[in-house]
């Protein structure tokens, strides 16, 4: 592949025990389910890893089948040709068959990728139709040669119950088998709205089961879905607490009231902030406030959230602040006794049916 960048780039081919052979991006295929389980990466993901590519070259080469289908490397081989690079590729002639080629890719992107419940369930699922597969060749196996199904065929797996395989695949992605059962019900029986809002992280994996399960006891149907998804924000922090907070930390803002005339999200807020933000959009409310740092408006927000330590949001938001001061940020978490009780707009209160935590993020000055 020939053009004035691969005049300045030059791909690095490393030394292994198999063949690598240089390969122009353009002539690759992505197989489908990578797009389906996995997408593209995030966009200051894929930034730096070009970045280091431009810098580097491509360290770790390529897996591809014998008809260009590429199993591993997805990601490199769409950056490799927009520098317009080659790719050092390594044809991997033993995925021979779909259920190989399968397993093989989305082991490579579980270890590659940090992936969120919803992904891993997809993995999951995926996985339980290679297990399958597996076990029909065996069998397969067996009939041709003549031997008893409990005789072991080399390089297949064993016939196993069907709490082992679950035992099985959950390992694979990283789960318990009890973490794997809850993720797959969610995945296989949560209305639309719910899977949608557990897929783009808005609500953890536990909020998601305890919906469908019903196990949030004390609330009806309708309440129990309002509050766990993006249909109403509209839910009032208890006076009480509110008080509390305020007399601690005189706040002089709160970016998100309710019944809010303004958006939040676009406004400059003050230095000391209360927030307790729409539960569809708590990411969102969290950027901002790391933004409102940076341009110097504000020294204290406090958030009052949902205990979700499983989320993108607080991974990137809440966490690295929390284990230490980062860019002159530090972070404190207060995990609140009981469950805290709401209003919605007909005043009704409700126990909410998860854990409540309040986030001090403080600018250090």
């Amino acid at each position: 592949m020939t053009n004035n960048k691969s005049n300045l780039l030059q791909t690095v081919f490393i030394l292994m025990d198999k063949t690598i052979v240089s390969k122009n991006p353009n002539d690759l295929k992505s197989h489908p389910l990578n797009i389906k389980l996995f997408g593209d990466l995030l966009d200051d993901e894929y930034e730096r890893l070009k970045k280091d590519i431009k810098q580097r070259g491509i360290q770790d080469p390529l897996h591809i089948t014998k008809d260009d289908v590429i199993v591993s490397g997805h990601q490199r081989n769409k950056i490799a040709s927009e520098l317009g690079i080659n790719v050092p590729c390594i044809v991997r002639n033993d995925l021979d068959v779909d259920w190989k080629i399968e397993e093989q890719l989305i082991f490579d992107n579980l270890l590659r990728r940090h992936l969120s419940d919803f992904q891993k369930a997809e993995c999951g699922k995926r996985l339980e139709v290679v297990e399958s597969e597996k076990a029909k060749q065996r069998q397969a196996e067996n009939a041709k040669r003549n031997q008893p199904q409990s005789q072991k065929v080399e390089n297949l797996p064993p016939l196993e119950n069907k709490g082992k395989s679950r035992d099985k695949v959950a390992e694979k992605i990283g789960m318990s088998g009890r973490q794997y059962d809850k993720a797959r019900k969610i995945y296989n029986e949560a209305p639309e709205e719910i899977l949608n809002d557990w897929k783009e992280e808005k609500i953890s994996t536990h909020a998601a089961y305890q919906i469908i399960t019903n196990k949030d006891k004390g609330m009806g149907d309708h309440s129990r879905k309002i509050i766990f998804s993006s249909k109403s924000d509209d839910w009032k922090t208890p006076n009480e607490l509110y008080k509390k907070l305020n007399n601690e930390f005189h706040f002089d803002f709160d970016p998100c009231p309710l019944k809010a005339t303004f958006d939040g999200l676009k406004i400059n807020w003050k230095k000391t902030n209360f927030v307790n933000p729409p539960y569809s959009n708590i990411d969102g409310f969290l950027e901002k406030a790391h933004n409102e740092f940076e341009e110097n408006n504000s020294i204290t927000h406090v958030f009052l959230i949902p205990v979700r330590t499983d989320t993108k949001w607080f991974h990137t938001y809440i966490y690295p602040y929390f284990k230490k001061q980062t860019n002159g940020i530090k972070a404190d978490i207060r995990f609140l006794k009981g469950r805290v009780k709401f209003e919605n707009g007909s005043k009704t209160k409700h126990s909410a049916p998860f854990p409540s935590m309040v986030v001090i993020l403080r600018r250090i000055v």
